[in-house]
């Protein structure tokens, strides 16, 4: 078998479906270089009217004095490299919001789920993205780095029926104790007489679970 084409290399990565050797790819800056942030523009320019001279607040903000005067120039700061957020902070904080609250009510997201919730979250926002409209999923690499900069992991789910899940409530708790209650007083049970039985071997959920998304720490 021969090399394959970079057409299909690119086609491939549109849909998620990439070479083994190819996923999970992590970007690395080429240069050392910093950008000028908007509070150290605004900072170099309050010194300025103050009279001090660009040289001079050039130094105050830690920065060369040509890179000072090209942005008084051009009126603002410039962003490095060919890379965009797609979310902002805010969005980003409304996704991570909803992630939590199903993992609190029992419906994780599995990995998947979230790269859909993303890509939708994105479409229906009307955000640029380089999202797979094919596949209608996020890149994996830019759902990892979502997770990592929310501090959220894949875990795995402690097995738990549903019933189970949608029983264990006050209400429904409060009224096993009260039958509990009414039942040790009408039969007038010894401790020798109550037994401690179980379910074991009786098989009411899967025995494999797919990992779903939680925050990193929690215990499932």
């Amino acid at each position: 078998m021969g090399q394959k084409p970079a057409a299909f290399v690119r086609q491939s990565h549109a849909c998620g479906d990439l070479p083994h050797e190819l996923h999970f790819r992590t970007y690395k800056r080429k240069t050392k270089y910093v950008a000028m942030s908007t509070d150290k523009l605004a900072t170099a320019r309050a010194l300025i009217e103050r009279g001090v001279s660009i040289r001079q607040a050039a130094r105050e903000i830690d920065f060369h004095e040509s890179t000072l005067r090209d942005r008084l120039k051009k009126g603002g700061v410039e962003k490095l490299g060919r890379f965009r957020r797609t979310f902002s902070e805010q969005q980003e904080e409304e996704i991570l919001g909803h992630c939590i609250e199903l993992d609190k009510r029992f419906f994780g997201l599995t990995l998947k789920s979230l790269r859909f919730l993303l890509f939708k979250y994105a479409e229906e926002n009307n955000l640029v993205h380089q999202f797979s409209k094919e596949a209608q999923l996020s890149g994996r690499d830019f759902t990892r780095e979502f997770m990592k900069r929310n501090k959220l992991s894949l875990r795995i789910p402690r097995k738990t029926s549903v019933a189970r899940t949608m029983g264990f409530n006050k209400t429904q708790l409060s009224q096993y104790f009260r039958n509990l209650e009414a039942v040790l007083k009408k039969y007038k049970f010894t401790p020798s007489q109550i037994f401690n039985i179980d379910e074991t071997g009786v098989q009411t959920i899967p025995n494999r679970l797919p990992k779903h998304v939680a925050p990193t720490g929690k215990k499932k």
